[in-house]
């Protein structure tokens, strides 16, 4: 099972990108000091290398990253998982005033999937602390997840399943996080 080295942080931050001479345009869903992760139209293949673009109040950020890995919903590519090297210094100076600001700053979820979350024990600490939800390997075909690792404070979670080859969540507030913030 494979842990994050860096934590997450959910956005919905627009970006853009070049590759060769074109422009293109994302939504960052989430970052980190070594990783992002891109919701787009135009996905590049895995291993491909390019430079990500966020505008900033005084300065545009160019980020050397490579495609990781890319999502595929509903028989589309829709987004790119990037690894990050060389980050220059203002990028990471980015990422630590985010850190600062995700502790006050909660999720955000229709009103529907908390509605549907009737069984929640821990009073939906993963909308104020992301840091502890379980890691997601993957959606499941409707409104389940297959967990990669579980944390450490779920232990009775009515919403953790399992069967012999893995863990599956079928919280609806879990769910919605990860399909609206790729975490």
């Amino acid at each position: 099972m494979r842990k994050r080295a860096y934590e997450r942080i959910p956005t919905d931050m627009k970006v853009s990108y070049f590759y060769g001479n074109e422009l293109y345009h994302g939504t960052l869903k989430n970052f980190s000091e070594n990783g992002m992760f891109i919701n787009t139209r135009v996905c590049y293949p895995f291993d491909t290398s390019f430079e990500i673009l966020i505008k900033l109040k005084d300065e545009v950020l160019k980020i050397p990253v490579k495609v990781s890995r890319i999502q595929k919903t509903e028989g589309y590519y829709d987004g790119m998982g990037i690894k990050l090297f060389n980050q220059p210094a203002q990028y990471l100076e980015f990422v630590t005033s985010f850190k600062a600001k995700e502790l006050t700053i909660p999720l955000t979820i229709s009103d529907e999937a908390l509605k549907q979350t009737t069984k929640c024990q821990q009073k939906f600490h993963c909308l104020t602390n992301n840091g502890n939800m379980c890691l997601i390997d993957k959606p499941i075909n409707g409104r389940g997840l297959f967990i990669e690792e579980r944390s450490h404070n779920n232990g009775n979670c009515p919403y953790l399943g399992s069967s012999d080859y893995a863990f599956i969540c079928n919280c609806p507030t879990r769910y919605e996080i990860y399909m609206r913030y790729n975490m």
